[in-house]
């Protein structure tokens, strides 16, 4: 199973071209996209992801919320998750995951898995640091089995040992023969396992 990123363009009027070359997506294998601030990387994701009109996007991304006719499920984690003040953790996850898989996320396992990261359910999700929030939602990734991970900048404000966590869950992810396209600033360097980097850049 392979698919090539490369022809994907967004598709709308006055929007400018993506530089690409190389980006293909195998079974059991990451692909880094990276690129300076502005580029539009998430913006890429969105139109790879269907949430924004493209051209060229892979004919299996019809579905983004994880019906059937997916790619067996597609999770897609961003930086932020839309929350009111008074939203405890467990509402924002459970909310933030039907968001994008389309399905009920069971509140036992999701308190079991808190709890093992030391977070109380019940507390105000607003009230976490940046990096807290970013990991509770990175969290999310053990609790569906997706064929294909999209992360938008998954180590940006985590401390070295959540880097570390969520670069162990990537790697039992690809071995397992998932993928996992994720965006960063800079080259990702790993040699864990199998990782192809490519720049994106806008046409002139």
């Amino acid at each position: 199973m392979a698919f090539n990123l490369d022809t994907i363009q967004p598709d709308w009027p006055g929007a400018t071209r993506w530089l690409l070359s190389g980006a293909e997506l195998k079974a059991g294998s990451a692909l880094c996209l990276y690129g300076n601030n502005g580029v539009g990387k998430s913006t890429f994701l969105f139109c790879m992801l269907g949430f924004l009109p493209a051209k060229c996007a892979p004919v299996w991304i019809t579905h983004p919320t994880g019906s059937d006719d997916s790619l067996s499920g597609v999770l897609y984690i961003n930086s932020e998750a839309c929350y009111s003040e008074g939203m405890s953790i467990s509402d924002v996850l459970t909310r933030y995951y039907m968001m994008y898989t389309g399905r009920v996320l069971d509140s036992v396992s999701l308190h079991a898995l808190l709890d093992q990261y030391q977070f109380d359910p019940y507390s105000s999700f607003h009230l976490l640091s940046t990096g807290q929030k970013k990991w509770c939602l990175m969290l999310l990734l053990t609790c569906y089995e997706a064929s294909l991970w999209v992360l938008d900048e998954p180590f940006v404000s985590l401390d070295a040992s959540r880097q570390s966590d969520l670069l162990e869950f990537i790697c039992r992810h690809v071995h397992k023969g998932g993928m996992v396209v994720f965006t960063a600033h800079e080259k990702f360097v790993c040699k864990r396992f199998s990782l192809l980097n490519c720049l994106l850049q806008r046409a002139n």
